[in-house]
């Protein structure tokens, strides 16, 4: 998902991505929980005005293996 963007993905696709491998559980629940938990480890962020999911360190990530 991440490797085409910018370091983050619409929150759409997410959910839509969690309804295909996840179908037993409710997608809104569990993107509720990926979103606590990723806040929680300072790895995601959930950007409600724009939609988005932006990976936290996505630019630092990308310098280190470009170099």
């Amino acid at each position: 998902m991440l490797k085409e963007s910018d370091g983050s993905v619409e929150a759409e696709e997410v959910l839509a991505d969690l309804t295909i491998y996840f179908p037993f559980i409710p997608a809104e629940s569990l993107f509720a929980t990926v979103v606590e938990w990723g806040r929680y480890a300072e790895l995601v962020d959930h950007d409600t005005v724009a939609g988005r999911v932006p990976l936290l360190g996505w630019e630092s990530a990308a310098e280190v293996r470009s170099d």
